[in-house]
């Protein structure tokens, strides 16, 4: 398939309005929980998997969803996913209590974990080389687009009229863009050759998945994370060494073993781990930090917080870097970038002033910008496009379980500095004594330190990839 015959431009933002829909859903929705929890009568500990239980389906099903759109066609699996998705959105709208709000939520994650890896794949194989890491920048700054509008959307909404109507907006713009990419997105190819699907691997990946997700999450929560989080534990252990044990000696196992031979793509999907590990704890850690430990206003706080989604905006521009030069100067420069920001905050982090925070937060932003969009570009770019579905939703399940373990990190440092005093400590409303104050800022340094760590083992991982960029044709089947 050629990508000269495509109008480049028109399907990367029609592939940046699902971005878009992903970033401003997320935030709106978590705006809106306080109103859930009160309008439906329920507990926040239950509202809140309205949130977890999309990101869980989602990430448990990327890669078998992946798999089945580089079988069957990835524009076909991309339409499926957006009306499935639209469908729990409306069915989200209509909720009249917290359960079916939850399960409205798993129908939409289904829909999510059919587009999560299709949008960049689609992306790789209908851009010419030479702009790939352009296109796939422009791409992602849908969500950060996303992100910014996200807030304001719900903001809007909760203040004219109810939450439901939150999900009745995605579900219309969901709905709108299912039809822009039906019209505009050409027929994507088959794999080609005897292929069936894995459905064992299929079961069993999921399974693992969402045992660990599970488990991290509830860890969270120290009223339910003690019983359940080993026993989950072991079960994903379990769980995930059967996968691989079935797919090594499948006949058309969901994962091609060959994809993580190839050097330049296991770097890139790790160091794509590497950087959600270290940074997705990032909101949790600096909202608590900022407003009960430094006092800060709600306005001020919001500042910081939108600096890195402002920022994502210039993905484009990482992304030309590596078509210009290598995949591996940004990539490098930038994760160095914010590892340096996260080394200032950290050593400041006890009387830090307002400016000096946003310069530091803006050195994170920076290096994230630089170093997004060329990781998924070399991801990508080092594999052949008849595994292209798969091979993006297996990086975009590390990025996922690379932000759940560097949110729960976050909360299980913290928790172990001071010493059961979590909860009274970050409350708006709380009055905690000097010494917790002290402890939790301790815990908040070393939780900076420890995304430093974390960064500069990315960094050596940087230093292992080949210095050209590498070749999308020399990694393609000949004939």
């Amino acid at each position: 398939m050629e990508s000269v015959h495509y109008n480049h431009w028109r399907i990367i933002a029609a592939l940046s309005g699902i971005t878009f829909l992903v970033g401003a859903s997320n935030l709106s929705i978590i705006l809106a929980l306080p109103t859930m929890v009160d309008d439906l009568q329920s507990s926040i500990f239950i509202v809140i998997w309205v949130v977890l239980i999309y990101a869980l389906v989602t990430n448990a099903l990327a890669i078998p969803m992946g798999r089945i759109g580089d079988l069957y066609g990835r524009k076909l699996i991309l339409v499926i996913g957006l009306a499935i998705a639209s469908f729990g959105l409306l069915l989200a709208f209509l909720a009249p209590d917290a359960n079916t709000l939850i399960l409205s939520r798993i129908i939409q994650g289904i829909g999510g974990s059919m587009t999560a890896g299709m949008t960049q794949a689609i992306a790789v194989e209908v851009v010419p080389k030479k702009i790939r890491g352009k296109a796939i920048g422009i791409v992602t700054s849908g969500w950060a687009l996303g992100a910014l509008g996200g807030p304001v959307i719900g903001g809007i909404i909760l203040t004219v009229s109810s939450w439901r109507n939150i999900f009745l907006t995605l579900a219309i713009a969901t709905a709108i863009v299912l039809v822009v990419i039906m019209i505009i997105l050409p027929k994507m190819n088959k794999a080609k050759g005897e292929f069936r699907f894995d459905f064992i691997g299929a079961s069993l990946f999921p399974a693992s998945i969402a045992s660990l997700l599970i488990a991290m999450t509830i860890g969270m929560d120290p009223r339910a994370g003690g019983i359940f989080q080993i026993p989950l534990y072991i079960l994903s252990a379990i769980l995930f060494v059967l996968f691989v044990l079935v797919e090594k000696k499948g006949k058309f196992p969901m994962i091609d073993f060959q994809l993580l031979r190839n050097r330049d793509y296991s770097l890139a999907i790790s160091l794509g781990g590497v950087y959600t590990l270290a940074h997705h704890g990032f909101p949790i850690t600096m909202t608590f930090y900022l407003l009960t430990i430094r006092g800060f206003s709600n306005l001020e706080t919001a500042g910081i917080l939108m600096i890195i989604p402002l920022l994502s905006l210039l993905n484009p521009i990482g992304g030309w870097i590596s078509d210009k030069v290598s995949h591996r100067i940004p990539i490098l420069l930038g994760m160095g970038i914010i590892a340096l920001g996260y080394l200032g905050l950290s050593l400041r982090v006890t009387d830090l002033p307002f400016n000096e925070m946003v310069f530091f937060v803006s050195l994170i932003g920076i290096g994230g910008f630089l170093s997004w969009s060329p990781t998924t570009s070399m991801a990508l770019g080092a594999v052949r496009r008849d595994v292209l579905g798969v091979a993006a939703s297996i990086l975009f399940s590390l990025r996922a379980v690379g932000s759940q373990v560097g949110q729960a990190m976050v909360i299980t440092i913290l928790a172990f500095f001071v010493a059961g005093n979590l909860d009274t400590i970050f409350r708006i409303s709380g009055s905690p004594s000097v010494s917790d104050t002290s402890a939790a800022l301790m815990g908040i340094q070393f939780v900076f330190a420890a995304s430093v760590l974390v960064l500069v083992i990315g960094i050596g991982l940087v230093l292992l990839i080949r210095s050209n960029q590498p070749k999308l044709e020399s990694t393609e089947k000949k004939g």
